[in-house]
């Protein structure tokens, strides 16, 4: 989900991200970009995160390239090399079938814990929800800035109310989101050690 989607659904809900981040956070962690037309504030990477220097814009890359990843993933379970490339490199090309891959975690999980298929909307009307949870994990992961500045994002997000989060969807997606992070720990130990061994040789 695009971050500039979820601001507009958290403005119909009567929560403004951009006022939030502008007073959650000292102005020189907020600049101002153009998007769709639109100027929007963002928050940027902490001081600690960039280059600093006068010749140019420097920011950090990111922690792996694809092809590093790709060349140290040998032996590691495909999806963990998939979650790798996601969250370590900013690769999307495997974003959906990622969800689908939680998806079927979270199925696991729901028929060992006996979760409810649907849960209750905004309107009082019952939906699935698992995928939304697998997407939403995947959406968090991407944008963790936009999460902890409006926690209200998690219930929006899925169109329930906060009492329904709290009372039993979060413990759900805070079960799926462990899964995204043993996928990502796993995948992370196998890249550091491979790396180590090739810089050692």
């Amino acid at each position: 989900m695009q971050a500039e989607l979820l601001v507009a659904m958290a403005a119909a809900h009567g929560v403004d991200l951009q006022r939030a981040a502008r007073q959650g956070t000292a102005a020189r962690d907020v600049v101002s970009r153009r998007s769709n037309g639109h100027t929007v504030r963002v928050l940027i990477e902490p001081p600690t995160s960039r280059a600093r220097g006068t010749e140019s814009r420097t920011t950090t890359r990111p922690t792996w390239t694809t092809s590093e990843i790709a060349q140290a993933c040998v032996g590691v379970p495909e999806i963990e090399f998939k979650a790798a490339l996601f969250a370590y490199a900013g690769d999307r090309g495997r974003y959906w079938q990622l969800i689908e891959a939680l998806y079927c975690e979270a199925r696991k999980l729901q028929a060992r814990h006996q979760w409810p298929d649907q849960i209750k909307d905004i309107h009082g009307i019952e939906r699935p929800y698992l995928k939304h949870l697998a997407k939403l994990t995947l959406d968090e992961d991407s944008m963790p800035q936009l999460f902890a500045t409006a926690p209200q994002l998690y219930w929006i997000y899925l169109h329930i109310d906060e009492k329904v989060w709290e009372k039993a969807v979060a413990e759900r997606f805070g079960a799926i989101k462990l899964v995204w992070l043993q996928w990502l720990g796993s995948a992370a130990a196998s890249i550091q050690a491979r790396l180590r061994a090739d810089s050692e040789d």
